[in-house]
């Protein structure tokens, strides 16, 4: 990069920290938080048994099972109907002036809140906690996606509800940062910190997989993150709030997040459920958008039919969405997965839920948003090489928005 480029890019940053320092609250302090995750015991020793069940004479390089606890599943799905492109007319119109008005309306009304997926380490930044990994000098992921918050929050003249979820491994850290940079705002009842509910890490064998102290314990994937919210009782204090809707989205993709036009397509197209979606480059990795019976979902690689993995899916899932608040009233339960990690040099068997899982039972809108130029909305960081790589366009982006 020139001088003359670093000169800006440096501008950029110490504008973006003043806007961040301007539109912060000053709170005072708070005391510690105590790390409570829950561990729904009676579903794990069903899972372990189901597991050990299946895992008799199976190549474990290879094994993946589905696991529902409470649902039979209708395995005679016609392949013609799987096989069945997605129908353009699924996907939204372009965003208008028309969803902006009813997204900023719907602020306006108190009627939207956040979730922010912050559960994960960053193992390919050295195993810190992800959330509190430095994008920019002196700003980490958490501060951007604070900001923004602020920002939006500034327009409706009230905090936008928040709810953070931790994992077993950053829940204590985030909770710390959170307190030391803004030090009341787990006790002015507009943001929450919600820990994942949790297993214990397994070997082959079904027994547990120990360190010298205690057990590994693990979050239960993105798909398990609306049930943890159900276990801290949460919902009900957001409809008494007047909330009507949930932006859900990774804390790695900084683009994603509130906005009202994506409310507002919400809003306007009257499904439980809005997935964002981007136009797939090559054969990336990323949930496909498929027809299945009828129906179309997000449906992971692994999750793929023989008939349906010779074809790619022109759409991939973002795993950002908005849903009704409604759907607690009924929420459907998600299969477990099992998958075999490496974990300090030793296999351990993990059973995991999907979020996108929950278009198979909802019916859905598939919201087709940019991932180029200043209107993406897509730009996961998962490793140092994409931080480098996307910096100088976050800079800009994030600027100007």
């Amino acid at each position: 990069m020139n001088i003359e480029g670093e000169g800006r890019l440096t501008k950029a940053l110490i504008e973006f920290s003043c806007n961040m320092k301007k539109r912060r609250k000053t709170y005072s302090s708070l005391d510690d938080q105590e790390d409570i995750f829950e561990f729904p015991s009676n579903v794990f020793s069903k899972l372990v048994n189901h597991y050990l069940e299946q895992a008799v004479n199976t190549d474990f390089s290879a094994a993946i099972y589905e696991v529902n606890c409470d649902k039979n599943k209708n395995d005679s799905e016609n392949i013609a109907e799987q096989l069945r492109r997605i129908d353009p007319e699924i996907v939204a119109n372009p965003l208008s002036d028309l969803h902006i008005a009813y997204g900023q309306l719907a602020f306006s009304r108190g009627e939207s809140a956040v979730v922010v997926l912050c559960g994960g380490m960053a193992t390919r930044f050295g195993g810190t906690v992800k959330a509190l990994v430095e994008i920019f000098p002196g700003i980490r992921f958490l501060d951007i996606v604070m900001n923004r918050i602020f920002e939006i929050s500034s327009k409706s003249g009230e905090l936008i509800p928040t709810i953070i979820i931790t994992g077993p491994e950053s829940h204590r850290s985030i909770a710390a940062y959170i307190t030391e940079r803004w030090p009341d705002a787990l006790t002015e009842g507009w943001l929450y910190l919600v820990p994942q509910r949790i297993f214990p890490r397994i070997k082959r064998d079904g027994t547990l997989l120990e360190t010298s102290e205690a057990p590994l314990f693990y979050p239960l994937g993105h798909g398990d993150v609306l049930f943890s919210i159900i276990e801290h009782g949460i919902i009900n204090q957001l409809a008494s709030k007047g909330v009507r809707y949930l932006s859900i989205w990774g804390i790695d993709n900084l683009l994603a997040g509130p906005e009202a036009k994506v409310l507002g397509a919400h809003i306007r197209q009257q499904k439980k459920i809005t997935i964002e979606v981007v136009n797939r480059v090559g054969k990336e990795a990323g949930g496909h958008i498929l027809n299945r019976s009828g129906r179309i979902e997000c449906i992971e690689d692994f999750r793929l039919n023989a008939a349906e993995s010779i074809i790619t899916s022109p759409l991939q899932n973002t795993n950002s969405m908005v849903i009704d608040l409604d759907i607690f009233n009924n929420l459907p339960e998600l299969s477990f997965f099992t998958v075999e990690k490496n974990v300090n040099d030793q296999i351990a068997i993990q059973f995991e839920r999907l979020l996108g899982e929950i278009t198979h039972y909802i019916d859905s809108h598939f919201l087709l948003v940019e991932r180029k130029g200043m209107k993406s909305r897509f730009a996961p960081i998962k490793t140092e090489e994409d931080k480098i790589k996307l910096q100088p366009f976050l800079y800009e982006l994030l600027i100007n928005r």
